[in-house]
């Protein structure tokens, strides 16, 4: 839900008002600073007001903190190439100005991080359709795994203390949120005969009978499924004080990429509804739903039948394209997305890690959408970049201290599959359980 407005601490004076403008200075004075600001064209309003004052225009005015604008906030449309990338101390820039009282334009710059621009420009994707990280400005730039925005945003913050010592600059407060998707809700259990067979008859031909012993075990109640991690989940919350969100995969047609159980299932409804019951669930729109929109408003109303109102969503592999994607969230009554980040790469796609609304840039409008940025996902760290949990736990560790640092909300991505007890994800449940103690104690 969005928070009252802070009463107006600054004025800022534009030459020429936009959405854009609007939309990023909502976002760093009031979601990052934690003050009110009024925005204006009137140059005798500026003048005779009693706020701070903010000079966002090209010309000098002595008596105001001066922003030297580098015009693309009131452009329309995207256009090429790519800004350039300057630095200052160690801290990556964007628009870079030798004019002004900060070597950047900060609004420009930031509206450009997290409006996505880059990925409404000519772009190479991955296998799975989605913008390929390696071409991002943050991944040829070097700061991936920095929320830069929000350190950008500290930096203004110490600047504008200097000019107006008196004005109200609250700290803001960390805040953790875990969350997991239920991509296979079991390893074994409630998968049908059939597939039972089928994957037996596999770890046969290729020799695996530990994995045979283990499917059979598993059947028989011998012991408890591998990917069973729920009430293990549960008691590490309870300990911790924590509130997650769980987002489940509720694809009506199994396929190469969306193969949980059929949302049909007793065992599967069981499950969405004990978890609802407990804590927030969301939906994670399958893979096909990617290709086939129409199926997005139907798995939505599966889990609104068991669930309630669907607020929440991640895409599943975090198949998404803007603005398409969105557009089509929003259509289905989504007011939250969780996907803002890579799958093929951890840290920080829009370089924050606060919520902000998604602003659309092919209709030039900000949108009630809310985008929830998540740092690191386990599928990521293991499958793609082949890290062993103990370095996990190290990465973990640098991204908490990083957000803290910044009073932002790190968000990470779990699965249940990774946090049981199948052998091939040994080490994992500990490096979690270990990480929530960390960060409770940090």
């Amino acid at each position: 839900m969005p928070q009252p407005l802070e009463p107006e601490t600054f004025i800022l004076l534009t030459e020429a008002g936009s959405p854009r403008l609007d939309h990023v200075t909502a976002f760093l004075f009031h979601d990052l600073l934690g003050c009110g600001l009024r925005v204006t064209q009137d140059a005798s309003e500026f003048a005779g007001s009693g706020l701070c004052r903010i000079n966002y225009t090209a010309q000098h005015r002595p008596d105001a903190f001066w922003i030297h604008p580098s015009g693309l906030l009131s452009e329309k449309g995207v256009h090429g190439p790519l800004p350039r990338l300057a630095g200052e101390s160690g801290l990556p820039l964007l628009f870079p100005t030798d004019r002004g009282d900060l070597p950047f334009d900060i609004l420009s710059a930031a509206f450009y991080l997290l409006s996505r621009y880059e990925e409404y420009l000519p772009h190479a994707v991955d296998a799975h359709g989605r913008f390929d990280h390696r071409v991002s400005l943050a991944w040829t730039g070097g700061f991936l795994d920095r929320p830069l925005v929000d350190e950008w945003a500290a930096v203004l913050r110490q600047a504008l203390l200097q000019r107006f010592p008196a004005a109200s600059l609250p700290p803001r407060g960390f805040r953790l949120l875990p969350t997991y998707d239920i991509d296979i809700a079991w390893a074994h259990r409630h998968r049908g005969a059939f597939r039972c067979l089928t994957g037996m008859a596999g770890s046969l031909l290729q020799g695996r009978l530990a994995d045979v012993r283990d499917r059979l075990a598993t059947l028989l109640d011998l012991r408890p499924d591998p990917y069973d991690a729920y009430g293990w989940l549960d008691r590490l919350h309870d300990r911790h004080g924590l509130e997650p969100l769980y987002f489940f995969l509720l694809a009506e047609r199994w396929g190469r990429y969306d193969r949980n159980i059929p949302p049909a299932h007793p065992a599967l409804q069981a499950l969405l509804a004990r978890h609802a019951r407990r804590y927030r669930v969301g939906l994670h729109p399958s893979w096909r739903s990617g290709d086939e929109p129409g199926r997005l408003s139907r798995e939505a109303g599966l889990l609104e039948d068991v669930a309630g109102p669907v607020r929440h969503a991640r895409q599943h592999y975090l198949r998404f394209t803007l603005p398409d994607t969105f557009r089509h969230l929003i259509d289905a009554g989504i007011e939250n997305d969780h996907s803002m980040g890579y799958g093929a790469a951890n840290g920080f796609r829009a370089s924050t890690c606060t919520p902000f609304r998604w602003y659309d840039l092919g209709a030039e409008r900000a949108t009630a959408l809310t985008l929830h940025p998540f740092c690191f996902m386990d599928a990521t760290a293991h499958h793609e970049a082949g890290t062993r949990p103990e370095a996990a736990f190290t990465d973990l560790m640098r991204y908490h201290d990083t957000i803290r640092r910044v009073g932002g909300q790190m968000v990470t991505i779990f699965h249940n599959s990774m946090l049981g007890t199948h052998p091939m994800y040994r080490g994992w449940r500990e490096t979690y359980a270990r990480f929530l103690e960390y960060a409770a104690n940090g």
